[in-house]
Formats: C-alpha cells, structure tokens, sequence
C-alpha cells in the first residue's frame, strides 16, 4: 500500500471510530473495494470530504463522493450505527446513488428523468426504460410490450417473465411466488406476512395504522422507518415534499422545471393557462425566471422543456410529444381508424369532426376507453358501406348511441327516428340473449304487439326516448314473469289466475305492464281467455306543495335567486306555472316560440299560450342560445330549446327531472300544485287544449277543485249564438 492510500485508510478508520464504529483492518479494506475506493484518487476524495464532515456517518449530505454513499450503505446494510444516504430528489435509499443532479447524490431514476425523450410505440413525450435499435420505450409501453411475453410454465398464461426456474422455465409474478398454508383461514396461498404463529395470507392479515411521519396521516404504511427513517404513507413515499417554487408552499413535488419544483396544483394551472413570456413577447407556458426574476418560457430560458405544439403552434397542455390537446385528438382519431394502413373515405373528416367538439382532454380520455377504441375500429373495419346497420353490430353501450349521434350531425349518417330505431335494436338485441322458450313468445309480443304500436303512435304524433323505456319496461316485464315461471316449473300454458294474482301482488305498475302482454296470450289461445289483470284507477294526488311555497319558487326563478342556469329556470317555470310534463318540455323547440305584438307565445299542445312578460323574455333568451347551439338542430331544421348530451337529442327526462330536483323544484307534486290552481280559474276543456291533457284527467282536476263550471258553458254558448245572430 503507498503512502497515499496508507493516509487515506488511516483517515477513514479513525472517522469510524469517532462514530463508535468499530471495523477491523481487513474487514475495512474489503469494504472499501465494495464501495468502489480502491483506486488512489476516490479513497483520497473519500478522506478528504471525512476530514471536513464533523458527523458524516450519523448526518449524511447528499453532496458527497460516490464512495461515501455506497460505503455508507453497505455499513447501514450490515446493521452499524450508520445512516444512509438518501436521493436528493425522491428520497429513497438505494444502494447506487451513481448520478448527480445539481451536486448532490440521486438514483438512476431520478436522474432519468431530467431528460425526456419521445417513445417511438406511443408517441408520447416521457422517461426512456428501453433502448431499441430506432430509439426507445416508455415504462408503458415497455411493460406492454409484446415481445417480453412469455408463456409461464405455471399457470400456462402470457406474461412477462417474473422469474425462471432451474430448468429455465419462465414463470410469471403470481407463480414465481412462494405459497404457505395459512394459519388463519387454512388457504394455500402467498403469505402476506411471516408471524410467529405461521403464515398469514392478505385476506387474514390486517396492517396496523400507523401515523406518517412526514404528513401526518393515519394509514397504512408503505415505507417503514429503519434507523432513524421517518414512516412514510403511499402518498408520502411516491411524492416527495418540497417549497413548490410558484405557490410557495410546502407539498409533493409533481415535477421539477427550471424554475424549481412545482406542485400539482401549480403544474396544471400554469400549463393550462399560458401567459406572455418577458423575453420573447409570445403566449406561451412559463417554466422558468431570468436575471431579473421575470417569468420566461423554456426556449427563453434555453432548456429543452417546451409546451409548444409542432402542429398548430399553440401552447399548453399536451398528449403527445410535441402536439397539444386538440392536435392529439386528431393523431388518437386517425390511429384508431386506420386499418392496414388505409382510412376509409367517409370517415377523413372525423378526426377534426371530434377535435373541434368539447373539451379535447375529456375527448381523449374517452378515446382512451376500450368501448370507443371498440366501436371506431368496427366502423373503420367494416368492408360494407358505412351504415346504421354497422353501428348495430357494435356492443350496445351508450359509446354507441354518442358515435350515431354525431355522425349523423356530421351528415356521414342519414338522419332517422332514434327513439322508435333504437327500440328495435334493442328488441332484436333482447331476444337474441333470451332462452329459446322465452324468445318464442318475447320476440312476436315485442314486435307485433308493442313495437307496432310504437310505430303507429310515431307517424301519429310522434314517439320520445320516454314512450319508448315505457314500451321498453313492459318487455321486462312479461321477462320477469316468464322467469318466475320457469323458476316455479309452471308451463306459460298452465297460467291460473290466482298464479297472475300472487305474482302482480297488487303493484300498480307491475299490472299496468303486464296486462298487455297477458291480453296478448289469451288473444292466442296461449293461456285461458279469461286471465285478468286488475288494473288500478289513478287515485287523486295523496300530496300536494303548499301554495306559499309554490308562490315562492316562481318568484325566485323569475329573479334569478340562485345557481340555476337558464333551462333549468324555464323548465322549472313551465312546471310550476302550468303544469307541464317533463316529456312535453323536452321536445320543445325554436319552432314551438313565436312572438306576436310584444307577446311570446309558447306551443304546449294543440293551441299555444301566451306568456307572461317576465317568462317569455326568459324564454326568448333560451330561444336565442338554442339558436347558437349547432348540437341542438333538430332533423327539421329546428333546435332544441334542452339539448341533451348527444347531438340532435333533447335532454333526457330522468336528466330534466334531476336537475329540478337539485333546484329545488319537486316536478310531480308541483305540478299537481298547478294543475290545482288552473283548475281553480280555467275550465277542464281550456286545460285539455292548451296542455294538452285528455278530458277525463282535466274533469278529474275540476272536480278535484270542487268548481262548477256550468255557468261559464251557459255564458259562452250565449257569446256565440249572439255573435251568429250579428253576423247573420
């Protein structure tokens, strides 16, 4: 050993032993290899930064030599009284700490990602964890990545490889795990934890809650302390605490730009709103400070980091590397659609069709979801024509349902009766998943008894989404009782009345739908003609709103006293004032708003009503905004006055009665209370016209009143034949 190393060794040893370290010689200079100081010039920078440390084994600084940081470690592993070095960016103790960032001492990770790099898989801008022969993979990628996968040897599925067996077989994560029998509940499986009574699984061992010790949390922990660490919770241990340099406050590090670390909170504020940068004038995202303290972007501050789309120019948030939100719908659009390399014609324009509607964030994300990646590559894969057909043979979710809509406001789709359409889909969808003994008797009921008449009321006067989950209910509900059948062993054929009885148990709505389908049976001779379904009349309203409070809801959605928006104040008026039914608010449209003589005039039913002054400028506003609103258009050129969230849709009823709710605005018992108060000064047949009610339920109201209404028809058959007489 020469003299210089000899100095070092001596200079080491005598700082282990200020600390109370006892090490032998030997021992010493094995663990001086193993902590990479046995060339001369790294134990001398190890002696040396000894030598300017008063307590380097019990306080270590992240600022110091490669080998005091794995020395440190392998003392702290072979339990002396050391503590180790932790990364100065995530905190974490590792046994390399080989990378420096700003001086002082982080792992391989960190240090990774300070620099970021665009995966060529997914296009994203993000930390590189594998190099390939064109350039490299994120972690997502890479743990998707096909090409690790492997058939395990255990359990016989593709995964990537978690360990190998001695014959060389791969096994995945859950095989390659070790089994215990449990002590508690006797199940072979991985053992949680070790105890001295035996092997606990997960199901039978429960972590104690303990508080962390940098937050303060009660919890589960997931870094326990270990000589003189702090107990960290999930969120403590996966983000670090630090002063964000843009709040000031002290909370998790999300990200760390040049301006110092930032928080979550001010990491999307400030990606979200671009401002003007002091050194070039351009609007763009601010990440890092001059000379005179100003906020500048990245270019300006020449680092890498930049919000600046390569596609458009603008600046702010991003998806993928270098492309801003909207940019990034059209790439996801056109990856999605894409087949072999090739876009069908009718669907070049949905890229930017999807980029320019909503949110894009929102947008991607459902891009995102299997359902939509789902219906978009049977469309773009589909060989026949692009037709209402081939969106039927896409699982019948609401993803469904959305892409219709706004092909056909695209015009890449004809325009068709959704709710009688889509009744039919889900007929034909319905009975194809039911028992061949029940399909033979849902399927002709469905179709010749409920969906005819469904097309009858639809060239009538029209059918609505709510016409049709009524039609819908009754289907389910002759299911249901098929089920029960079947559950009880009884043939359809073998039906007896006191069956039907203890089955409808006397609910209302249950023998409301299922008479239809019972007067269906008997008319085929299916079961005995003289089944019965006892139908209940409709009972006069149990519960009525007082008058004081239904006075004071108008007042307050006249002035505007609190959060409600627009439609929700109009819908709410038309409820409270006339009793309106919610399916009649949801299928007005501009087209039902006229003006005349300073007056608005609103179409209920047959004949419109003219509005008081204060509700029909409410109305004209709405009247206007529906205009504006492009999803609104109805097929007739018309818009909506309450959209709903696909485009060329109103607003569904369970939607319009919720946001009553939320207001405050009980729609059933406040519009008894109106129907009261009309009753009150209107005759039953005025009321039948204009709301269009039937006779019988506004006589009902008018007798609910307790009014007489004799005397008005008297005066008014003498009006008219006076008028006949001047005429004549």
């Amino acid at each position: 050993m020469t003299a210089a190393l000899a100095t070092s060794f001596t200079a080491i040893a005598d700082s282990l032993a200020a600390a109370d370290i006892v090490i032998a010689d030997s021992e010493l200079e094995n663990l001086l290899q193993r902590a990479d100081a046995a060339k001369p010039r790294s134990r001398q920078s190890l002696a040396a930064y000894l030598m300017e440390q008063a307590t380097p084994w019990t306080t270590p600084n992240p600022h110091c030599p490669y080998a005091f940081a794995r020395m440190a470690y392998l003392l702290w592993q072979s339990d002396y009284p050391v503590q180790p070095v932790a990364c100065a960016q995530c905190g974490r103790i590792t046994p390399k700490l080989d990378r420096v960032i700003d001086g002082a001492r982080c792992c391989g990770w960190c240090a990774s990602r300070r620099t970021q790099h665009i995966c060529e898989r997914c296009g994203r801008l993000g930390h590189r964890v594998t190099t390939t022969e064109t350039g490299g993979l994120c972690r997502r990628c890479y743990q998707k990545d096909p090409a690790r996968r492997e058939t395990c040897g255990g359990c016989g599925q593709s995964h990537v490889p978690s360990k190998r067996t001695a014959e060389g077989l791969p096994l995945c994560g859950n095989c390659a795990r070790p089994k215990y029998v449990c002590v508690g509940c006797g199940r072979t499986d991985h053992a949680k934890k070790l105890t001295s009574a035996g092997p606990l699984c997960q199901r039978c061992y429960d972590a104690p809650a303990r508080a962390c010790g940098q937050c303060g949390t009660v919890g589960p922990i997931a870094v326990r302390a270990q000589r003189g660490l702090k107990d960290l919770c999930f969120r403590c241990a996966d983000n670090p605490y630090a002063r964000c340099a843009i709040c000031g406050h002290q909370c998790p590090v999300h990200t760390r730009w040049p301006v110092g670390p930032v928080c979550l909170r001010c990491y999307r504020r400030t990606i979200a709103y671009p401002e003007t940068c002091a050194a070039c004038g351009d609007t763009k995202v601010l990440i890092a400070l001059d000379a005179t303290g100003a906020r500048v972007c990245g270019s300006c501050a020449n680092v890498s980091i930049d919000y600046t789309c390569r596609s458009c120019g603008h600046s702010g948030p991003q998806h993928y590397a270098g492309m801003c939100l909207r940019c990034s719908v059209v790439q996801a659009t056109r990856l999605l659609i894409t087949v072999d390399g090739t876009m069908r014609p009718e669907l070049e324009q949905l890229p930017v069709i999807l980029a320019d509607r909503g949110q894009p964030a929102s947008t991607l994300r459902w891009l995102s979801k299997p359902a939509a990646e789902s219906v978009l590559h049977t469309l773009a894969a589909d060989p026949e024509p692009l037709s209402h057909a081939t969106l039927d043979q896409c699982p019948p979710t609401n993803t469904r349902h959305w892409v219709r809509a706004m092909l056909v406001e695209a015009n890449i789709l004809p325009r068709r009766d959704e709710p009688i359409e889509r009744f039919e889909t889900w007929v034909n969808e319905l009975t194809a998943g039911l028992p061949a003994r029940q399909s033979s008797l849902i399927g002709p009921y469905a179709r010749w008894a409920v969906l005819r008449a469904a097309r009858r009321r639809a060239r009538r006067r029209g059918y609505t989404t709510g016409a049709a989950d009524s039609g819908r209910e009754r289907i389910r509900t002759a299911v249901r009782l098929l089920d029960h059948l079947d559950e009880q062993g009884i043939q359809v054929g073998d039906l007896t009345q006191p069956m039907l009885d203890g089955w409808t148990a006397g609910n209302a709505q249950r023998s409301a739908n299922i008479a239809g389908f019972i007067h269906w049976l008997a008319q085929r001779r299916i079961t005995a003609s003289d089944l019965k379904v006892v139908l209940q009349r409709p009972a006069l309203p149990s519960e009525i709103v007082c008058e004081d409070a239904h006075h004071e809801r108008i007042d307050r959605l006249l002035d505007g006293d609190g959060a409600q928006d627009l439609s929700t104040r109009v819908a709410g008026l038309l409820v409270l004032l006339y009793g309106a039914r919610l399916t009649q608010i949801q299928q007005l449209t501009t087209g039902d708003i006229t003006t005349s003589a300073g007056s608005t005039l609103i179409k209920l039913a047959q004949h419109p009503l003219q509005l008081p002054a204060p509700v029909g400028a409410l109305v004209n506003e709405l009247a206007a905004a529906a205009r504006n609103e492009r999803r609104a258009r109805t097929p007739n050129g018309e818009h909506y006055l309450f959209p709903g969230g696909q485009p060329g849709m109103p607003i569904h009823t369970a939607t319009l009665s919720r946001k009553l709710t939320d207001a405050d605005i009980p729609d059933r018992i406040s519009r008894s209370r109106a129907l009261l108060a009309l009753a009150n000064d209107v005759p039953a047949a005025v009321i039948a016209a204009q709301l269009g009610l039937h006779a019988t339920t506004t006589s009902g109201w008018a007798k609910f009143a307790q009014r007489d209404w004799s005397a008005y028809t008297a005066s008014r058959l003498e009006s008219l034949s006076e008028q006949t007489e001047e005429t004549a």
